[in-house]
Parts: C-alpha cells; structure tokens; sequence
C-alpha cells in the first residue's frame, strides 16, 4: 500500500477512550513550545522542514515544508482536531475539522473545490504522527500498541494505523515505535519513528512507495544556517 509520502512525515493524539492500551495518568508536558528543525533525505534529496509550536494556543502546530504549510490545532490530549494546508503557490488551501467520527474537508485542492467528508471511528485523530504520538508515549497513555486516523492527502481518504513499541530497541533515552496500517495492509508498509525521553520525535526511517523507492531518513537537526 503507498501512503502519500506528506502524509506519513507531517504526516505527523489522543482521545479518552476504553481500550486496554491506554492509563490515564496526565503527567505534563515535558518539551515545550518554540521552533523545531529537521532534515529529511530521500536518495539524493534533502529537504529541511520546521515545526513551531504554540501549546497557549489549542496545542497548535504549524509545520513548514519546500512549498506548503500545515497549520494544526489539537485537543487537550493532542488528538488532531483540526488543520489547515496551504500551498505557497496558492492552489491548494483547505482546512480539515473533526466533527464527531468524521473529518471534514473544505477549500481548493490542486485548483479544484473539496467539500466532502470521510468516516472515521472513535480512535483518535493523529495526523501529524510524529507530534502526536510523542505526547502518547510521554503522557503514559501508550504501553504496547495504539490505534489512530489519518487521511490521505492525495485522496482524501481515511487511513487507519497502529504504532507498536519496538521491544527489541533497549534504550532509557529513545522509545522506538513501529507504524503500519491496520488489517490486511499492514505488511505492505511500516514506518520507524524514534522519540527522545521527554517525547520529542527525533528519526523517523521508512520507504514511501513502492518497492524500489529510495529509502526516506528524517532526523532532528540544529537550527540550519
């Protein structure tokens, strides 16, 4: 299965819901807001992306890539609520809101209007994964396996996926987490995200295609000069 590459990098939550997986301690935040650097290398190409976060304002979360910007608001427990995207060329400009078990999209994709809607569950909403899943594994909201949504944003369709600690990785300063999709897919595609101790998304390695694609490594930077 190819999952749109934007959409397993930002492509990057939780709600309160019965499922063994879950305690609900709600220890606090340990890294805080401000601006974040990465570096992402697909074969020969290498991008750089930042994050910048604003935990006064609804957990927001604006990520900015080589021509588009994702602007995310999150819930107490950093379940994706709604975002925004927009292309610096201007062609696409949309916003996507959780209402219930369905994600809402309206606005301009690829120059053509989007007003449709896609059906979901009661699992959480994540879709920046690596923001996240992050606040997950610190808040001790995770102990082996999590359930949650995305859409794909080259089909504006829904996406179930579940992380799964990577208990071969001895770490007391990383927790590694294996993504896959649910069901039947969940051997065509996996995904390694790495988190430092206080949560913060550090590595992320997988390939975003189909077989032969390069290889994608992103990985937390300094601030680029």
């Amino acid at each position: 299965m190819k999952l749109e590459q934007n959409n397993l990098i930002i492509v990057l939550f939780v709600l309160l819901f019965a499922n063994s997986n879950y305690s609900f301690s709600a220890n606090p935040l340990v890294y805080g807001g401000g601006k974040y650097y990465f570096q992402q290398t697909t074969g020969s190409d290498t991008v750089n992306i930042h994050w910048e976060y604003f935990p006064e304002a609804k957990n927001r979360l604006t990520v900015v890539r080589p021509n588009e910007t994702f602007t995310f608001e999150h819930d107490s427990l950093f379940a994706t609520i709604s975002l925004h995207y927009q292309s610096t060329d201007g062609i696409s400009n949309y916003s996507a809101t959780r209402i219930g078990n369905t994600i809402q999209f309206q606005g301009k994709f690829k120059g053509e209007y989007i007003d449709k809607s896609v059906d979901i569950d009661e699992k959480p909403w994540f879709q920046s994964i690596p923001f996240c899943l992050g606040h997950a594994i610190i808040s001790n909201r995770v102990t082996q396996s999590i359930d949650f949504w995305v859409y794909r944003p080259d089909q504006f369709s829904s996406v179930k996926l579940e992380a799964e600690r990577d208990e071969t990785v001895k770490s007391d300063h990383n927790t590694d987490m294996i993504v896959h999709p649910t069901g039947l897919f969940s051997h065509f595609w996996h995904g390694r995200y790495r988190f430092r101790s206080d949560g913060l998304f550090v590595e992320y390695i997988g390939v975003n295609g189909l077989p032969g694609t390069p290889e994608t490594v992103i990985k937390n930077i300094e601030k680029p000069r």
